[in-house]
């Protein structure tokens, strides 16, 4: 029955969306981790002191985040294939499971890949791992979301005639998510490449405050003073 279906429909999407939400919040913390640590040691610039480029120091760091993930990032979409035969895939329902499941797991993996990149390059920027993690999180997982509340609120408001089927929005909300996953991980990339160097070697006089969230999730770089 249309009730049956929704009920199992919603309890496997609320599932599959609290475990990738952990797991990308994971990711953000350990991606932001690496250079802040590296930095207050010392390490981070003792590495830069070597003849490796920074695109081969990079890919170090990402292949070291690609090792701690890949098996955790395997059973994830263990449970997500589970969830999906568990839903009640027969009659129209169908169709939409398929279009969430996929649309779900394309910006899973895009939203992976844009947390590693800004939280990486958040973590020069930082003096502390959660301001970091935060900011990456704050642009790549909560942005998308106020945009998508924010349309979808004055839509209503406005009565325009757009048709409110289930399938419209789930490619708005793609459209969005993905649109601003791959914007922020190319700005974090091109800086990652273009400014590491530079930066590593400074230092921030006040690190980002969580509690001042437009410029958590807009200001891209703080004003650096020279170590001493």
């Amino acid at each position: 029955s249309p009730s049956r279906w929704f009920k199992e429909f919603g309890i496997s999407i609320t599932m599959a969306v609290l475990v990738h939400i952990v797991f990308k919040g994971w990711i953000a913390s350990e991606a932001a981790s690496r250079f802040t640590h590296d930095r207050r040691s010392g390490a981070l610039e003792l590495i830069l002191s070597t003849p490796l480029t920074v695109h081969e120091i990079l890919h170090g760091y990402y292949l070291s985040l690609f090792k701690q993930f890949a098996w955790p990032l395997v059973g994830v979409l263990c449970f997500d294939v589970f969830l999906f035969l568990m839903a009640d895939t027969t009659g129209t329902a169908n169709e939409d499971i398929v279009l969430v499941g996929v649309v779900g797991e394309i910006t899973f993996f895009v939203d992976i890949v844009a947390l590693v990149l800004v939280s990486m390059w958040q973590s020069m920027l930082a003096t502390k791992v959660n301001n970091a993690a935060g900011a990456s999180v704050a642009r790549v997982m909560l942005l998308p979301w106020i945009i998508f509340f924010a349309l979808l609120t004055g839509v209503n408001l406005l009565d325009f005639n757009i048709d409110q089927h289930g399938t419209l929005w789930t490619w708005i909300w793609a459209i969005i998510s993905v649109g601003n996953s791959v914007l922020f991980a190319r700005q974090a990339w091109r800086k990652l490449e273009n400014d590491f160097r530079a930066t590593a070697t400074l230092r921030m006089v006040k690190s980002t405050p969580i509690r001042n969230f437009f410029r958590l999730i807009f200001s891209g770089k703080k004003t650096p003073t020279s170590q001493p």
